[in-house]
């Protein structure tokens, strides 16, 4: 037993946690504002009093926007001389909702498509000593575009937290995230592992 606990006492301290505050801004927009990982956008702008709670009365219609954007977040951390000690640096990424595409230093270094998994990348050569800057840009806020032939009986479905309905439409988008409401989520932690 004692053995397990060091194991895993020494598998915490060769990592870098990258979660906390991030910056995070919809794609038509050019402000900046401080956001929260892990987190979700709506809990974000909610924070920052840029929409009301969508779980109170009627709100969610008036959010619905958010699911409609893409949203980029980013943040800017330090890494020192002891990440470097070591053969292996590995970007963890867990519960990025859903799709989006996630750049270290302006380089992409993975693409997203599934926040039911951990997504783990190879950073040794795109991490710097210093500044590095992680940025992640989620394309339609983890929106899915539901494509259904024209000669289908059921042309397009909604699907929302309170109702379920179809739509006479070919092309209908359904927004799947943990609220229900479609919007960007990191809702497991970001770290740089180094061994």
């Amino acid at each position: 037993m004692m053995s397990l606990m060091i194991f895993l006492a020494a598998a915490f301290l060769n990592m870098l946690s990258l979660d906390g505050n991030w910056e995070y801004k919809s794609s038509v927009e050019n402000t900046w504002h401080t956001g929260t990982v892990p987190g979700c956008v709506h809990l974000d702008l909610m924070s920052c009093d840029l929409i009301p709670d969508p779980y109170y009365g009627s709100n969610e219609k008036l959010v619905q926007w958010v699911g409609e954007k893409d949203w980029t977040y980013r943040r800017t951390f330090n890494v020192g001389d002891d990440i470097f000690k070591g053969r292996h640096q590995t970007l963890v990424l867990e519960g990025v909702d859903t799709y989006a595409e996630v750049y270290l230093n302006g380089e992409r270094v993975q693409v997203c498509d599934n926040m039911f998994r951990t997504w783990t990348v190879d950073v040794k050569d795109r991490l710097k000593r210093g500044d590095n800057t992680i940025t992640v840009v989620a394309s339609q806020s983890g929106t899915m575009t539901l494509r259904i032939e024209s000669d289908s009986v059921i042309r397009g479905l909604h699907i929302s937290s309170d109702y379920c309905d179809l739509k006479p439409s070919d092309d209908y988008r359904a927004g799947l995230s943990a609220s229900g409401r479609g919007g960007f989520g990191a809702l497991g932690g970001f770290e740089i592992h180094f061994s």
